[in-house]
Order: C-alpha cells, then structure tokens, then sequence
C-alpha cells in the first residue's frame, strides 16, 4: 500500500513493516538542467528503475539498490532504521533537485 509523504495521520507511518521498500521520486524544478541530478540514474524519475530499500533480515540493516543496475557510491553504505536511510536520501536527492514523494510498502 502507498504511503504518502504528506499523509499527516503518524498512526499511518508506523503501519509500514515491509523489508523491502520502494522509493519513488521526481524533479523539484523540472525547468533545471537535468545534468543537476549527478550521477543519479535518470530512469527511477521516470519509473523505469526503481530504487529500493532492503533490509537484511540477519543485521537488520537498511541498504539500497536499483531493480537495473548499481547505485552511486555515497548510496552504498548501511542504516540502522529506515527512517535514517529516508532522512539521508532526502537530503541527498535533494541536493540532486529530486524530491521523495512516495514510498510503496
């Protein structure tokens, strides 16, 4: 189920028990040069890459990983919540003019 980033019921954000997680995202200002996006593969704006966030059920880690292909290097690392690996990935998208507007549990 859908889980929109402007869903204001907190009850809501802690319904989310999947492992594994799809983040989908898109240009703040779709007037910018795309090459502002970096190295970011510019299919998962587009949906046809998607960037997930998995966790290990031994370590219980959160990583990230595109259905095709591999992520940046300052994207390989590992979080103990999926909500540092969101706060993370927003700031780092954002500096990418990307935004996060949804995670699919």
């Amino acid at each position: 189920m859908p889980f929109s980033l402007q869903d204001s019921n907190p009850e809501r954000q802690g319904t989310m028990r999947n492992t594994d997680r799809i983040i989908v995202l898109k240009l703040i200002d779709t007037s910018a040069k795309q090459s502002k996006t970096g190295s970011i593969d510019t299919r998962i704006l587009t949906g046809d890459n998607k960037l997930h966030a998995k966790m290990d059920p031994t370590s219980c880690f959160w990583s990230l990983s595109y259905e095709h292909g591999f992520v940046p290097d300052p994207l390989k690392q590992q979080f103990t919540s999926f909500a540092m690996l969101l706060k993370f990935i927003k700031e780092y998208f954002r500096k990418r003019n990307i935004e996060v507007t949804e995670i699919i549990d």
